[in-house]
């Protein structure tokens, strides 16, 4: 999987075994919300350590168009996301 995210699909150079076993396995990936939950995951304890406060504003501006983003999911993440936009939209205006 790491090869295909620099290579991009390559299904037709598999055999059909592994091919399969690869889709399937980005499918329970992207199922499980995978990359959200690492970036919600990493954006916690950014927050945490008070990193976030060391980001510059085209970084925090990013952090925050990322977290709206993920805030319009009615999920466990969503509303974590929403929480998060909200503390550093208010860090950034004071």
């Amino acid at each position: 999987m790491r090869l295909m995210s620099k290579t991009g699909p390559c299904l037709e150079q598999l055999n059909r075994k592994t091919a399969l076993e690869v889709t399937n396995r980005i499918t329970k990936l992207v199922g499980i919300n995978f990359m959200d939950n690492i970036f919600m995951d990493v954006t916690r304890e950014g927050f945490d350590l008070d990193l976030v406060d060391q980001l510059t504003i085209e970084e925090q501006n990013e952090l925050l168009d990322e977290l709206y983003s993920l805030s319009a999911n009615e999920t466990a993440i969503g509303r974590e996301a929403n929480n998060f936009y909200s503390v550093l939209l208010t860090q950034m205006k004071s």
